[in-house]
This record gives structure tokens, C-alpha cells and sequence, in this order.
């Protein structure tokens, strides 16, 4: 596995193959650039094994067996299940560039209007950076002397990423400001 098959198989999504593992595990560089990877890919701690016993002994459906045994062992499980969903959820970091969205004002339960907030020239540089760390050279920006992007040109592959609020916020932006940020003609 090479570095740039990593990023390859990363920025497109990719599963989270053995082979991608090791080599995360192995390379300093991509260690570097996907340290989230590695939080990701780390061994989660186990329960311990007496676990089960104890539910069910807590439970009082250790000592019944039949269908009323598997009942409460498969209750355990949703709880145990739910709880781990719900600490994994709440344990996700938050996004570093907040995606552009349109501020809505509503009176009465009626849509009145939609405002647009402006993204300053300063998100914007951040975003275009931000795309170019991630997409390599699917985003290119140029930027002037005040670090302000003066022109971005995005692959259109990049407008098709949903789940990268990068790419999310690239998008908007080229709908918001075409003049700095432009799609690339497919070739």
C-alpha cells in the first residue's frame, strides 16, 4: 500500500480495508495527515467477559431459561447497544468549518423569507484551503497578498461528496460567490 492509494481510497470513501490499517499504522506521513483515521481504527475496549452472567443474574433471567431467558438476554443487548450508540454519538468532534447555511425567519409557522448570510473572504480562504488539503488537485486557489482567495477552481467530483462538510461548503460557495469559486470543465 502506497501513501497516495491511501488518500485515494480516503478522500473517495473507501472501506477501511486490513491493508489500509497497516499502513496507517506504519506511516508516519499518513499518520500525520489522517491522525482521525487512527482514533477511528483503534481497538475499542471490550466488556468483560463475565458481562453477560452479571446482566442476566441482575436481570433474574439466568435462572429461567426458555423464552424468558433469551427475552431478557436480547433486552441487555438493546440496552447495552443503545448506551454504546448513544456515547459514540455524543463523543464525535465537532466540525472545524461550519457549513454556509441560510438563516430562516419564521413568524406564525410561515416562511416569511430566506436571508443569506455572507461567508467573509476570510471563511471562505479557510474552506479553499481546507479543500485543497483534502482533494489535492481537485481544488486549486489562487490567493492574494492578504491570504484572501481571489480564484478557486473545483472538480465537479468534489460537488458530489455529501458526507465532507468541506465539500459541502465548497459547494455552497460555488453557488453563492461563481466569481472566485468556479467549476472545472469536465475534460
Amino acid at each position: 500500500m502506497r501513501c497516495d492509494e491511501l488518500k485515494d481510497r480516503v478522500t473517495a470513501g473507501g472501506e477501511m480495508t486490513p491493508a489500509l490499517r497497516e499502513h496507517l499504522e506504519g506511516c508516519a506521513a499518513c499518520g500525520v495527515e489522517f491522525g482521525f483515521l487512527r482514533a477511528l481504527c483503534a481497538d475499542r475496549p471490550q466488556p468483560p467477559a463475565a458481562l453477560r452472567a452479571r446482566v442476566l443474574a441482575a436481570s433474574g433471567a439466568a435462572g429461567i431459561g426458555g423464552r424468558l431467558g433469551r427475552v431478557g438476554a436480547a433486552a441487555a443487548v438493546l440496552v447495552a447497544a443503545t448506551a454504546g450508540f448513544a456515547g459514540g454519538w455524543s463523543a464525535k468532534p465537532a466540525s472545524a468549518v461550519p457549513a454556509a447555511a441560510p438563516a430562516v425567519v419564521v413568524r406564525e409557522v410561515e416562511v416569511i423569507r430566506e436571508i443569506e448570510r455572507p461567508v467573509s473572504p476570510d471563511l471562505a480562504a479557510c474552506i479553499a484551503i481546507a479543500g485543497q488539503a483534502i482533494y489535492r488537485d481537485k481544488v486549486k486557489a489562487k490567493f492574494n497578498d492578504r491570504i484572501q482567495a481571489t480564484e478557486v477552481r473545483v472538480d465537479p467530483a468534489v460537488l458530489g461528496v455529501t458526507v465532507c462538510p468541506v465539500a459541502r461548503s465548497i459547494k455552497g460557495l460555488c453557488e453563492s460567490q461563481p466569481e472566485v469559486f468556479q467549476v472545472m470543465e469536465k475534460e
